[in-house]
């Protein structure tokens, strides 16, 4: 876990202490994903931002998945009061499924009451069934970041998987990423990314990869802003 800094320009966050394997107390949902271009194969992940069919849920805009092909070292900076990176605790649960819910909604763009209503009451069950619960986040190969304000608010969560492509290589997932809105528009989102490469080079993981929403522009072009690439689409139509 990584301690609070001062307040400071130009501040560089702190990496967290090692992770264990697969039971760390991280959190990243069984939600929305991203990611961008890998030139080395992809391995078709789960689009976490895009409830399933048996939710009673469905998107017309596409899911795009890419990866990106880690370089050198990248330093993680911040402009302003610099918040603090720890690991998911118990006390979270209640902040992280109100925005991993949000980002949820936010992916289903065009949708009906009843489909937001089933999704609301689905969603602690889908992560359930993933190993995350209130008291426990249980994930394999998984950890779930959550970043602070030096006031304790909760500003943000990263979570990150482990996995391996069609070949056997090692890939690091961005399961999801959330940034409370209160808190958009400061590069906090771009924060959390960085500390995902760090990540992923502190494993000696070439590659990571995300998925988003055809609708998030933003998100889209945040990420191709740090590097990444589209691999493949994913494409709905909602049949009436």
């Amino acid at each position: 876990m990584s301690r609070r800094t001062e307040s400071r320009s130009g501040a560089q966050l702190p990496p967290p202490a090692p992770w264990g394997r697969g039971g760390c107390e991280c959190c990243c949902g069984p939600g929305p994903p991203g990611v961008l271009t890998c030139p080395l194969g992809f391995r078709a992940i789960r689009p976490l931002l895009q409830p399933d069919r048996g939710a009673g849920c469905k998107r017309k805009v596409p899911a795009i998945v890419g990866c990106r092909r880690l370089a050198g070292p990248a330093r993680l900076r911040y402009s302003g009061p610099m918040p603090s990176l720890r690991r998911y605790a118990e006390k979270d649960w209640p902040q992280f499924l109100q925005l991993d819910l949000e980002t949820a909604m936010d992916a289903l763009g065009e949708s009906t009451e009843d489909e937001r209503r089933k999704l609301r009451e689905r969603w602690p069950q889908r992560l359930a069934t993933q190993g995350f619960t209130p008291q426990r986040f249980a994930v394999p190969a998984a950890q779930l970041l959550v970043l602070e304000a030096e006031q304790g608010a909760y500003l943000g969560h990263l979570w990150l998987t482990e996995t391996v492509d069609a070949s056997g290589k090692r890939i690091l997932e961005v399961t999801t990423m959330g940034i409370v809105r209160e808190a958009r528009g400061q590069k906090l989102g771009r924060l959390l990314m960085q500390r995902a490469e760090a990540e992923a080079r502190e494993r000696g993981i070439e590659d990571i990869e995300l998925s988003v929403a055809g609708n998030n522009r933003r998100a889209r072009d945040l990420y191709r802003d740090l590097g990444y690439e589209t691999v493949r689409r994913t494409m709905r139509k909602r049949l009436r």
